[in-house]
């Protein structure tokens, strides 16, 4: 009895909280991603400085760390959905360098490969200066070989992957392989020197000094790239030779400077376009541009650290975040519904405690309903949004909220982390809730309603009562799934399942509860039903039609005997032959005494063998059709 009591008080439990398991905090801590020790270096914590999506739901991560929840890796990772470490991605000693390492920018290619930049000097004992390519499982793409690399070996900062697969490289550099380049740079596929793009000197040219190079690249869908770093002049010996460019500046496709684009042009006037450092840059889908820095004013125009720019470089005036961030904005990250991401060191925005993290609306105004709490304790340097409405955040912070997180975590943004779904009950394209008649040979097809950003479905199937027990799950990259007779377990004809759908937004490394059941009902395939002789056997009782004969379009079927209501039984309908020429599941209803079944015009009269299979007894009558 005591256990009895345990379980129904457990079973209430679960059922009282479970409409408030499908919503969190926009702004609060995801439990559901675990990093444990999280990232450090040996000493101490240390911090992620770039992230990137795969479209499974790993994350590969870059930074200065050498370890990850106490298994080794150097300075490069990717980690389950979950949080855990992918053991799968064989980067070996990863990265390394005579002095000190930083991973400092990851591109992910459309076939599973990711360009990497940084500072190093090789990758898993393999020399591979300042860029490295590496293939899927990480280990070295030889395939990309960038010779000597970049020269010195200070650091390239940032990555722009053009569809055709060539990379723009930013970074402090003077040469690449051996030929001489400043700061911005193409390479081809195969990791050699574009000779078609020439920066020039770069960005702020001096003999002694390497500097002003970009810290983040934005392409834009015309080939161009906006540029923006702590620089102030582009391709030249001085300021009074180059072209002046205060934080930002957009590059053709060949390297030219783009002199339509605002970009100040006043030496002598400070204000004349970012007053500060630029450190990131994002493209609104309507091709309006998003800085975000150390900066305060554009164009003399007071913009704490957040700007938005029209495409021509002008200062767009319906986006004003007022006082701003507090402290330097270093990673941006768009929502689909217009909503700005921001991450850094500032401790406020717009006089609103915010620690490392804020949430902005479309105009610049801070956005109340995202509430980190006390938020990040140190730094936030990299931001990614996944499909189901989450946040991964990288940086060199060791808490989120009070709760320890060494380097990631994962927030919630969107309000609900969890959308229910089930087969659809709307032609689209079929009804499937409900649906008789399906066969196993692969021409039947189930569907379920959509949830937005989910990648992978998985279908529950169970017995309904009265038939034998069973119970599977398939999983399904679409919300659709084909009916098979598979070898393990399979459905079997002539049964009623209750199929119950759930949704994930990680490959399936975790699940959406289970909503609303349906039934569905497996045919027997044609001339594979179990042949019944036609009999006028009286004792063959248990069901009674009436009227008999049927005139009309359905007939009505009484039940003898105890059939327990919503219990779904079987109808079968055979010729005088003894060929099937109808079957279809029924559910008793409340009465559990009579059930009404529509009748096939083509149906020609003559006398029918009307059979119902209800668990293991079969109750046979004769039926004549004359109408």
């Amino acid at each position: 009895m005591k256990n009895t009591f345990h379980a129904q008080l457990a079973a209430l439990l679960v059922a009282a909280i479970a409409p408030f398991a499908l919503r969190a905090q926009p702004g609060s801590l995801d439990p559901g991603f675990d990093p444990g020790a999280g990232f450090t270096n040996g000493l101490s914590n240390s911090l992620v400085k770039t992230l990137v999506l795969q479209p499974n739901g790993k994350i590969i991560v870059g930074g200065t760390f050498t370890a990850y929840d106490g298994t080794p890796r150097g300075h490069i990772a990717r980690l389950l959905p979950d949080g855990g470490i992918d053991s799968a991605y064989a980067s070996g000693t990863g990265f390394t360098s005579t002095s000190g390492v930083q991973v400092r920018a990851l591109a992910y290619q459309p076939d599973g490969r990711t360009i990497v930049a940084g500072s190093f000097t090789a990758y898993d004992g393999t020399g591979r200066n300042m860029i490295a390519r590496l293939k899927a499982n990480g280990t070295l793409d030889g395939s990309f070989n960038p010779g000597t690399g970049f020269s010195p070996t200070s650091a390239t900062t940032a990555l722009a992957l053009q569809p055709d697969g060539d990379v723009l490289v930013a970074g402090a550099f003077t040469s690449f392989n051996g030929i001489t380049g400043y700061d911005l740079l193409r390479l081809n596929a195969n990791g050699s020197l574009d000779p078609a793009f020439d920066s020039g000197l770069g960005f702020d040219y001096d003999p002694l000094l390497i500097r002003g190079a970009p810290e983040d690249l934005a392409l834009q869908p015309n080939g161009w790239v906006v540029a923006v770093g702590p620089f102030q002049w582009y391709d030249g010996l001085s300021p009074f030779v180059g072209t002046i460019c205060r934080g930002i500046a957009r590059i053709g496709p060949l390297g030219d400077f783009d002199a339509t684009f605002e970009h100040g042009s006043d030496w002598w006037n400070g204000t004349d376009g970012f007053n500060g450092s630029t450190r990131a840059v994002e493209l609104l889908p309507d091709g309006r541009i998003l800085v975000a820095g150390s900066f305060t004013t554009y164009g003399g125009v007071t913009r704490n650290r957040v700007a938005l720019l029209n495409d021509d470089g002008t200062l767009d005036g319906s986006f004003d975040p007022g006082a701003g961030a507090d402290g330097t904005v270093h990673c941006i990250a768009l929502q689909s519904d217009g909503r700005i991401l921001i991450g850094g060191s500032f401790t406020s925005y717009a006089g609103t405690p915010r620690n490392r993290i804020a949430r902005l609306n479309a105009d610049g105004s801070l956005d109340a309903t995202f509430d980190p709490g006390s938020g990040f304790d140190n730094t936030v340097y990299g931001l990614a949004i996944q499909p189901d409405g989450r946040l991964i955040v990288g940086g060199d912070f060791t808490t989120f909220n009070g709760t320890p997180r060494h380097g990631i975590a994962r927030l919630s943004i969107a309000g609900t982390t969890c959308a229910p779904t089930q087969l659809t009950t709307t032609p689209d394209p079929v009804v499937s809730c409900g649906a008789t008649g399906l066969l196993l040979d692969g021409g039947s097809v189930i569907w379920a309603n959509e949830v937005p950003g989910a990648v992978k479905y998985q279908f529950h199937f169970a017995n309904v009562p009265g038939e034998p027990s069973y119970s599977r799950n398939i999983a399904s990259s679409t919300r659709s799934l084909t009916l098979k007779k598979w070898a393990t377990l399979p459905l079997k004809a002539g049964r009623t399942y209750n199929v119950t759908v759930r949704a994930s937004f990680d490959g399936g490394a975790t699940y959406c509860p289970f909503d609303a059941a349906c039934t569905v009902h497996i045919a027997y395939p044609p001339g594979a039903a179990p042949r019944i002789a036609a009999t006028d056997d009286a004792s063959f009782q248990g069901i009674r039609i009436a009227p008999n004969p049927v005139s009309g379009s359905e007939m009505s079927i009484a039940l003898d005997g105890p059939v327990e209501r919503d219990r779904v039984i079987t109808l079968l309908l055979h010729d005088a032959t003894g060929r099937l020429v109808l079957e279809h599941g029924i559910v008793v209803p409340a009465n559990g005494t009579q059930v009404v079944q529509p009748l096939d015009a083509a149906l020609s009269n003559g006398p029918y063998l009307t059979t119902v299979l209800d668990r293991d007894r079969v109750h046979v009558a004769r039926m004549w059709l004359l109408r």
